[in-house]
């Protein structure tokens, strides 16, 4: 079977390298927005794994800062903490890991409208999440270093978005 074409297969890989490559090089401001939310999304998603290494038990303990009201352990490990009965940090690395899909897709050229709205979806998605867990901290009042840190990066991950979909709108 060596040497058997499949229809189709080059022109698809063609277009393959093509994403990757602009992707990598374009230097449009859109494509380039893009790549920073993909890479906060990373940043955030390697940071929502340590988390849930907690709250599956692989670490017995995370450090707080040495600040009254701060219980990082307790709050990670609560019920509310476990919507749909997994780990909330499962859904926020499943979460940002489509965030990057979407924001990386399609490369510049080839890229679907319908990848944008997403996008935009996922990322405001993201911040009510974060609403709900500081909402759900000041309920309890005790705080979560990890969380504040999380909440953050999807505020950020949100704010970024919308600043670049609207110049994009703007386009």
């Amino acid at each position: 079977m060596q040497g058997a074409r499949i229809p189709g297969m080059r022109e698809r890989s063609t277009a393959v390298s093509a994403v990757a490559r602009e992707l990598v090089s374009a230097r449009d401001p859109w494509t380039r927005t893009r790549r920073r939310i993909a890479a906060l999304a990373g940043g955030l998603a390697a940071h929502f794994a340590v988390v849930g290494m907690r709250q599956y038990g692989a670490i017995q303990h995370l450090p707080d800062p040495p600040l009254a009201g701060f219980d990082s352990n307790g709050i990670l490990t609560s019920p509310q903490a476990y919507p749909l009965g997994i780990p909330d940090s499962a859904l926020a690395v499943t979460g940002l890991g489509m965030m990057i899909a979407l924001a990386t897709a399609g490369g510049r050229t080839r890229r679907l409208p319908i990848a944008d709205v997403a996008l935009g979806i996922g990322a405001a998605a993201g911040a009510a999440g974060a609403a709900l867990y500081l909402r759900t901290m000041q309920k309890q009042r005790r705080w979560c270093a990890y969380c504040l840190v999380g909440a953050s990066g999807m505020f950020a991950l949100a704010a970024m978005t919308a600043r670049g979909l609207a110049r994009l709108s703007r386009a």
